[in-house]
């Protein structure tokens, strides 16, 4: 059970979660998302269900969706330190950002966009636009290229979390949180360009048109 990865050829599509998000990878990505499974597997970042005293410890899972319909799931309790080279292919990866945006770009058109950051030592929590949304992950992407493993194991000064949610404001259809520090300049400055403290709270029931 907890060595077998299934064959490439007989996958048709693949999910990654890790922490607060769920990855999708496509046919043509299984082999990468195969290879990054062994890895797993090969390091000594695997470690029993009550954890390692002393080590910040999280949980990775498998979902491999096969052609003849079935789920093979595998789940495995890891220490991020030992794990950290590994886990940057991970978060570094196109797929992880083009997760975010696919779900964006099938949600409703009317669908209400929030996001919450750290603005001027003071958690802001409000509405930006589908443009901006997009703007945003753009940046973001670009910036992956200078993460290094202290995004994996270090308290990062910022995060933003993103979530999109139905017209009457009733359910989350995504969300996530990404992590950024001033060396994402183009994320860094981008949000900070946006002004959300000066915008009206999310949670003010006004900002919903019913």
């Amino acid at each position: 059970y907890s060595n077998y990865i299934p064959d490439a050829d007989k996958v048709q599509s693949a999910t990654i979660g890790y922490f607060s998000e769920s990855i999708e990878f496509k046919q043509e990505d299984i082999d990468w998302v195969n290879d990054f499974h062994s890895e797993i597997l090969e390091s000594d970042a695997l470690i029993a269900r009550n954890g390692l005293p002393g080590y910040q410890t999280r949980w990775i899972y498998f979902n491999y969706y096969m052609k003849n319909g079935t789920t093979v799931s595998r789940r495995f309790h890891i220490v991020q330190e030992r794990a950290k080279d590994i886990i940057l292919k991970l978060y570094k990866c196109d797929q992880r950002i083009d997760t975010v945006e696919s779900a964006l770009e099938s949600s409703p058109a009317n669908s209400v966009i929030n996001i919450g950051a750290r603005i001027n030592e003071k958690y802001v929590y409000t509405f930006i636009t589908r443009s901006e949304c997009e703007q945003l992950l753009n940046c973001y992407r670009q910036d992956l290229a200078v993460a290094d493993t202290s995004y994996i194991t270090d308290d990062i000064p910022y995060t933003f979390d993103l979530e999109w949610r139905d017209i009457k404001n009733t359910y989350v259809t995504h969300y996530t949180t990404l992590e950024y520090s001033q060396r994402f300049q183009n994320t860094y400055n981008y949000i900070m360009s946006l002004k959300l403290d000066e915008r009206t709270s999310a949670n003010d029931e006004t900002y919903y048109k019913y």
